[in-house]
């Protein structure tokens, strides 16, 4: 079916466009200097001004970033590790204290005495 088609087409013969036809066809296909916009962007990327905003929210983000200043450290003097540690075994002491008075405290270690029935 398709070679019935081909050869259709390869026995018409060839007509060329009226002028007036073609003038008004390549007219309306070229766009008028007046209706293309003439700005920095649409010499590289015409009509994509979301890819601009875009890269202008970027560098304000970059700029925010290198110009805020950083966070301040703390102005007290710094612990120690055994400082830190001793600090946190009191914490967990008096936690364990709330939670069940009758703990012992032996060395570094917190024990709580075995559970016996109530009866």
């Amino acid at each position: 079916m398709t070679d019935d088609l081909e050869q259709q087409l390869q026995r018409l013969r060839f007509r060329p466009l009226p002028t007036a036809w073609r003038r008004e066809i390549l007219a309306a296909a070229i766009p008028e200097k007046s209706q293309s916009p003439s700005s920095f962007l649409s010499f590289f990327y015409p009509g994509h001004y979301a890819t601009a905003a875009l890269a202008a929210l970027w560098l304000l983000i970059f700029a925010f970033h290198f110009t805020t200043p950083d966070v301040p450290r703390p102005s007290g003097p710094g612990i120690t590790i055994a400082q830190f540690k001793a600090i946190q075994f009191e914490r967990e002491w008096a936690i364990a204290q709330l939670q069940e008075p009758e703990l012992r405290i032996e060395g570094n270690r917190i024990s709580a005495p075995l559970h016996r029935p109530r009866s």
